[in-house]
């Protein structure tokens, strides 16, 4: 269980929901982190119970600001026949190995 201003969130199960129950507001300290991060989801054709699907992906883009790096993935869920069933794209930052001169000054004592 999480925590919301102050409050105890319930744990996610199935069991524990009640139809019509509320839940927030909740409120939150938006970070850079979240600012800097997007997903862009389509739904294109239905899913059919039983029908096998095939998820593929691959990152199409990689770029570094603020000192952060981010990379962009695209991504599709293909049914049978090769009928598309959803598109994603998203970008996420990813960590970045500081180099060796960072925090260090750049002076040399004489």
């Amino acid at each position: 269980m999480g925590e919301a201003g102050g409050r105890k969130l319930k744990e996610g199960l199935y069991e524990l929901v009640e139809v019509g129950e509320e839940f927030g507001p909740l409120e939150e300290v938006i970070t850079d982190h979240k600012i800097n991060t997007q997903e862009e989801l389509w739904f294109v054709n239905p899913v059919f119970a039983g029908e096998r699907s095939r998820l593929r992906g691959k990152y199409v883009e990689k770029y570094e600001r603020r000192g952060k790096g981010y990379v962009v993935m695209e991504a599709d869920a293909r049914g049978e026949e090769d009928r598309v069933l959803r598109r994603h794209r998203g970008v996420e930052i990813l960590r970045i190995e500081p180099g060796p001169v960072v925090g260090k000054s750049t002076w040399s004592s004489m």
